[in-house]
């Protein structure tokens, strides 16, 4: 039941880099050449059974200067994703997680090359954990309750000459959410339910997050190539950070056209928070 197919695939990489301008200085500030090697391994995972995934790439890169050797470091970079059904068809956890290196600072230098990844970075480091529960109400109604927590951490970003690094910090963010959508049995009007309240936190003073919103939505299908789209809601934030936060009610009218199994169209226009949408 739980045999899976898992296949290891490592790799590694050997480059080097000259640069005039180790520091990304910019105007007539002093510019410092150096050679870098760059040790970069990779690591992939795949795995696939019955009733668990997995997806990992790891890829970190390490780098040596002749010149600079304070510079010397490990940056991580890493993506996976995984599902495991605890329960058939009724109880799952999905997970994501990933590290990845992100601009410190949008006025500082941003270059695509080995140096370019060592100044003005931060580290980046996420973790999402959503367990689900399925449920059928035999042909008539499909259910998924979720709770998903996500959490994101950021390092201190670097400090260079001109580039002032960011404060480390961390953002915690807790959504419940509860689908109810229209079973086998329906096949003309399609209509779906969902409730969904989140709550984000981080390190600042500010009080929490909150975005609150009920939604309805209905599809009415006129023929193979033509359906009719509506939706009613209604939608409540708490944001500090806001000088509006949206609240009241949420709509949108459209339609959906599908001229082959190939291509399709869709348009709709509507309300959202606090403002119009299309």
């Amino acid at each position: 039941m739980w045999a899976a197919d898992l296949k290891i695939t490592p790799g590694a990489a050997v480059s080097e880099t000259y640069t005039d301008n180790v520091l990304l200085i910019t105007g007539d500030g002093d510019r410092n050449s150096d050679l870098i090697t760059t040790l970069s391994p990779t690591l992939q995972v795949r795995g696939q059974g019955a009733r668990a995934n997995i997806n990992l790439n790891y890829a970190p890169q390490y780098n040596i200067h002749q010149v600079a050797t304070d510079r010397d470091g490990l940056q991580q970079n890493l993506v996976g994703s995984g599902r495991a059904e605890l329960w058939e068809k009724v109880f799952f956890i999905d997970t994501q997680a990933s590290i990845s290196q992100a601009i410190a600072n949008s006025t500082g230098p941003n270059v695509n090359s080995v140096v370019g990844q060592e100044v003005n970075r931060t580290e980046v480091k996420a973790l999402n954990v959503s367990p689900s529960f399925r449920h059928h109400f035999g042909t008539w109604v499909d259910t998924e309750s979720r709770i998903s927590q996500n959490i994101v951490s950021q390092d201190a970003g670097s400090t260079t000459t001109g580039t002032a690094g960011l404060a480390g910090q961390n953002t915690k963010a807790l959504t419940e959410s509860v689908h109810l959508g229209s079973g086998r049995r329906f096949t003309t009007l399609l209509w779906s339910l969902d409730v969904v309240s989140s709550k984000t936190t981080d390190d600042t003073d500010l009080p929490a997050k909150h975005n609150d919103s009920v939604d309805t939505n209905y599809t009415y299908v006129v023929n193979r190539k033509l359906s009719l789209l509506s939706g009613l809601g209604y939608q409540k934030v708490k944001d500090a950070t806001l000088a509006k936060p949206p609240k009241g009610v949420t709509w949108n009218i459209g339609a959906a056209v599908r001229p082959s199994l190939l291509t399709s169209f869709k348009a709709t226009t509507g309300a959202r928070d606090g403002g119009n949408t299309t």
